[in-house]
């Protein structure tokens, strides 16, 4: 890492030594608890529209 001293960025810049890092996967398929909310919200919006689609249909013979 690079750096200068005391942020002053016309003074000369100083290395670090090396730092190894290693990060750890994490598998999350459901970050932030959000999927029941993807998935739910459509379902109900089609099963409202469809069940509105059936009652019309019934009240202009389409569905006997």
């Amino acid at each position: 890492m690079l750096f200068n001293k005391e942020g002053d960025f016309s003074s000369p810049q100083s290395a670090s030594s090396k730092v190894f890092l290693e990060v750890a996967p994490k598998l999350n398929l459901n970050p932030g608890n959000v999927l029941p909310v993807a998935f739910g919200v459509p379902a109900v919006l089609m099963a409202t529209l469809g069940v509105i689609n059936y009652v019309r249909g019934k009240k202009v013979g389409f569905y006997k």
